[in-house]
């Protein structure tokens, strides 16, 4: 099985790019719902819920410039949307926005084959009134720090559990005898 093939099953790149203690949810054919690992920042948890699509693209008049044209195809990721289910409604930002895309695509040279990934993350929001208390760089620092961890992770999660997955699958899948 090449190693391209894996980004036809959405699904498994999904779960494979998240951390182990999140969850995922197919919601229809190209959209899940992620149960992010939690947050601690000041006195507050909570487990982010992001709602992301993804679509494996093939025609290169669909490509975005940022794809180079000699890629066979590639995955396109785009968060849509962020919920704090468990997070007291005086706590969540008000007007909170975020629009992250992405693409995960395989890019060879020779024998060698190496898996890219890019990811643009927008965030927009007022901080809650409820936390006027602590300085704004404060907490600009804490939001920072907390949205570097989960791109640090995803990142992880494109460049060794997901090929990590591969290997797995490829070692249990049965070879057909000739």
């Amino acid at each position: 099985l090449p190693l391209i093939n894996i980004l036809e099953d959405k699904g498994r790149v999904i779960r494979s790019i998240f951390p182990e203690k999140s969850t995922s949810q197919q919601l229809n054919e190209e959209e899940w719902r992620v149960k992010m690992t939690p947050i601690q920042a000041l006195f507050l948890k909570c487990h982010p819920v992001i709602h992301i699509t993804a679509k494996c693209i093939s025609e290169t008049d669909d490509y975005p410039p940022e794809i180079p044209g000699h890629i066979t195809k590639f995955l396109e990721v785009h968060i849509t949307r962020v919920e704090f289910p468990d997070l007291n409604a005086d706590f969540v930002p008000p007007g909170f926005n975020i629009n992250a895309r992405g693409a995960l695509y395989l890019e060879r040279e020779g024998r060698h084959h190496w898996m890219k990934n890019q990811l643009d993350i927008n965030v927009n929001l007022a901080l809650p009134p409820l936390l006027a208390w602590v300085p704004e760089d404060v907490l600009l620092n804490i939001l920072q720090s907390v949205l570097r961890n989960y791109v640090d992770d995803i990142n992880n999660g494109f460049s060794v559990r997901l090929l990590a997955d591969y290997n797995s699958f490829k070692r249990k899948k049965p070879k057909n005898l000739v």
